[in-house]
């Protein structure tokens, strides 16, 4: 698997999953699908990523293929993921928009209690849709 150019990035909050290098590691320690608020349609999925090599997490969404669809045809889609930890209340937020592809926002680093991973979705500025992951403590 090759790596993200140039040199590697600290692991620190508000690094970057992939120049830091925490990507190699990762797993997904909670998922959660993602509908639109005023109607059954799941538009994605917001996963709480972690590395236990650097002891870092951050969220991270997929969107679905009825969302390419609304993306491409009808919407400009934009999204903000983001991770909160619990012991100290920081909170980081990454928008970006929609890419037909996974989006994943900053991290921070666990061994203080709680945290968990959010998104919300919106379309041409207004959200739509609103999802998050349980809360989970990790070393």
């Amino acid at each position: 698997m090759a790596g993200p150019p140039g040199p590697k990035q600290e692991a620190v909050d508000g690094a970057d999953p992939l120049d830091s290098g925490c990507y190699l590691d990762a797993v997904t320690v909670a998922a959660r699908k993602v509908s639109l608020t005023t109607r059954r349609l799941i538009v994605g999925e917001i996963e709480l990523r972690y590395s236990h090599g650097e002891q870092a997490a951050w969220g991270r969404f997929g969107g679905t293929e009825g969302l390419d669809v609304l993306a491409l045809h009808r919407h400009r889609v934009d999204l903000v993921i983001g991770i909160d930890r619990q012991a100290d209340g920081k909170s980081l937020e990454y928008r970006d928009e929609y890419a037909f592809d996974y989006h994943w926002g900053d991290l921070l680093k666990t061994g203080s209690g709680g945290l968990h991973a959010w998104v919300r979705v919106r379309f041409d500025g207004i959200e739509v849709a609103y999802g998050e992951t349980d809360w989970i403590d990790l070393p």
